[in-house]
């Protein structure tokens, strides 16, 4: 994973942006993600990823 941008709003979110590649089982897979965080005090209290293309991450899993 290489981290591509990062940005944060000062209200408690933070957004990562990245460029993941991983072989596995002889599959290959390239995809642009992020990760939006909620921050409560210095804390992550939440996350969630999100990546551009979904039907590929399944298909690199399954």
């Amino acid at each position: 994973m290489e981290l591509r941008h990062d940005v944060v709003d000062g209200r408690g979110h933070a957004v990562s942006l990245h460029h993941s590649t991983a072989e596995r089982r002889g599959k290959r897979v390239e995809l642009t993600g992020g990760i939006v965080f909620r921050i409560v005090g210095n804390k992550v209290t939440d996350l969630d990823e999100c990546f551009d293309d979904l039907g590929r991450l399944d298909d690199f899993w399954s």
